[in-house]
């Protein structure tokens, strides 16, 4: 059954039902400091592109899915923006009501959940953010790319975390985020744009 986006639900999520990640100040990680998760074979990303018009005053959500994953089914990638969280334009002016801005994230072309979203310096509210998911569970699940998929990877992927890099010259900080009880699904806040990846 698909979760609800919802503060409220969030926020009665607790330590035992769900795993909660915060930022570490001095977890500054380069490109090259982290393992990324991948794409498996014949399960890419349905699309390398994809846009949606938020409007203040209005939920809005954007999504990607794997290549023919049944709509039922939790997409790869999920962003709510919901109706107050658009705050200000990369440059700075605010969001009156019935403003709009068209959000496009782009897939990776190397095969790696990395996903970079435009325009570059929108900013959300941070009372009322946007949301972040991102579903692995058809991921490539020799995460640490031996070529065999034992006690190793599953380490990796218990250390698994949901990045952002603000600028392609800056290393990746963790974002802040909650890993769904019983599910390869990630889900975070964020308050402005970037590119985020899933990686340990």
């Amino acid at each position: 059954m698909r979760r609800l986006w919802s503060i409220a639900v969030l926020a009665t999520l607790t330590l035992t039902a769900c795993d909660i990640f915060g930022p570490d100040d001095d977890d500054d990680r380069d490109p090259d400091d982290l393992t990324f998760v991948r794409f498996a074979a014949g399960s890419p990303a349905a699309v390398t592109q994809a846009s949606i018009w938020a409007v203040h005053g209005q939920s809005r959500t954007l999504v990607i899915r794997y290549a023919g994953q049944p709509a039922a089914e939790p997409p790869l990638l999920e962003f709510r923006v919901g109706a107050l969280s658009l705050l200000r334009r990369p440059n700075g002016a605010l969001f009156l009501p019935g403003d709009s801005v068209q959000i496009t994230v782009n897939v990776d072309a190397q095969g790696r959940f990395l996903f970079d979203f435009q325009p570059a310096g929108l900013v959300f509210s941070p009372a009322l953010p946007a949301q972040l998911r991102i579903n692995y569970e058809r991921a490539n699940q020799d995460f640490n790319g031996d070529g065999v998929i034992n006690q190793a990877d599953a380490t990796v992927e218990s250390r698994l975390r949901i990045w952002r890099q603000d600028t392609p010259q800056l290393p990746f900080v963790e974002l802040p985020a909650i890993r769904l009880p019983g599910l390869d699904l990630f889900e975070g806040s964020v308050t402005h744009f970037t590119g985020f990846a899933l990686a340990s």
